[in-house]
């Protein structure tokens, strides 16, 4: 980068070091974004790049995130990257390591959507919850490993003190409407069973005596899928999450 003027006073030597140090603020962010705690008490730390660690010390945060991408229009605003890496950890002043944290991600043009394309996580106690009004969407690379994870378009009700949970365990969200959509079909009204969608449990509801492809595969089976597909598509599955050494 060629500098043609110090007219407004700055040294060489100094505009330098501020181009090379800006570079590496921006790179310790894993979220593409300023955060503003709007309730609770929150820290972070950005010590190794494209890690952010969130330390929550309240059983209730509310971060407002103001994305770096400003502009109106266009395409999602990628918001995590594929490689970055976000970890909500308790404090000392989460009640038994237990707390909620809402992430209200607030572009400058509300229409846009906000992906996600990199790694979240938090232990069993941290219920992660993301508002975007825009949508959130999730890229191949994105992974959830957390307690309890919510992610709306319908921003949050709080009470004076912008508690959004002031009586406990409950909450309410403001425009509720939208629909479900699987394979260009709308399901919204459709219940649960008739959803043509399947759930793989992590942990008792396996089948022991079965392998992991035979687990992922039972749904298809049940569905009446030959047996030819069902192996194809339980292995594509697996393949997606990294797990085709286990087929």
């Amino acid at each position: 980068m060629a500098i043609r003027s110090t007219r407004w006073g700055v040294s060489f030597a100094s505009m330098s070091a501020a181009l090379a140090i800006a570079p590496q603020v921006a790179q310790a962010q894993a979220y593409q974004g300023t955060p503003t705690t709007a309730l609770g008490t929150v820290s972070y730390d950005r010590s190794i790049a494209g890690v952010e660690t969130i330390i929550l010390d309240s059983a209730r945060a509310t971060i407002n995130w103001a994305p770096s991408d400003i502009g109106t229009g266009g395409p999602p605003i990628v918001f995590l990257p594929n490689g970055n890496v976000v970890n909500y950890v308790a404090g000392t002043g989460a009640p038994g390591g237990q707390y909620t944290v809402l992430n209200r991600i607030l572009a400058t043009d509300p229409t846009r959507s906000i992906l996600f394309d990199g790694a979240v996580n938090s232990a069993a106690g941290g219920s992660v919850w993301f508002y975007a009004p825009g949508g959130l969407l999730l890229g191949a690379n994105a992974r959830f490993n957390v307690g309890s994870l919510l992610l709306t378009t319908g921003d949050l009700a709080v009470d004076a003190n912008n508690d959004f949970m002031p009586v406990a365990g409950q909450f309410g969200v403001f425009n509720n409407a939208g629909s479900v959509t699987l394979a260009g079909q709308d399901v919204s009204t459709l219940p649960p069973f008739d959803r043509d969608v399947n759930t793989v449990f992590q942990d008792y509801a396996l089948f022991p005596h079965m392998s992991v492809l035979a687990n992922v595969e039972y749904g298809l089976r049940v569905k009446k899928v030959s047996g030819g597909e069902a192996r194809t598509r339980a292995h594509e599955a697996l393949e997606q999450v990294r797990l085709a050494d286990h087929g």
